[in-house]
């Protein structure tokens, strides 16, 4: 496949950069159809499981689960009594709960108010008419309106 480029001297820097950019753009065209078509839920049903991943976990009762293809185990299954127990389809760690959820959490909600106040007392557009500038923010009046 030959492509059209800018000079006849492959040697270039603009010809090799040419050709990467177009290599570049190929490759996304061909990452994007690969994840357009591809499921994981088909791609990780394909992986056979040992006999005692195969139990349904019982109703009301917390499992551990693999965060990363997502399969829940019954919390009687052998491979899963001792602490540290691995994934029988992809190899990871099972948990009970997302690993640091809590501090997690109290991380995002640290980072929200700490951005509420710059949000809402900082001018998000100033507007220049006729040499007169106004500055508004996105404060809510009473009435229930923005401020914009």
């Amino acid at each position: 496949m030959k492509l059209p480029v800018l000079s006849r001297n492959p040697k270039l820097y603009s010809t090799r950069r040419l050709v990467e950019a177009a290599a570049f753009v190929l490759l996304i065209f061909v990452l994007a159809a690969a994840q357009a078509t591809l499921d994981p839920d088909i791609i990780w049903s394909r992986v056979p499981l040992p006999a005692a991943a195969l139990r349904l976990p019982t109703a009301g009762k917390t499992v551990p689960a693999c965060h990363t293809c997502e399969l829940t185990m019954a919390a009687g299954a052998s491979s899963i009594r001792h602490a540290h127990a691995h994934c029988p389809r992809c190899g990871e760690v099972l948990h009970r709960r997302k690993p640091h959820s809590i501090e997690r959490t109290w991380a995002l909600i640290f980072a929200s108010l700490i951005c509420l106040a710059p949000a809402n007392l900082l001018p998000i557009m100033p507007v220049t008419s006729l040499g007169q500038i106004q500055s508004d923010t996105e404060r809510c009046d009473y009435s229930g309106e923005t401020g914009v």
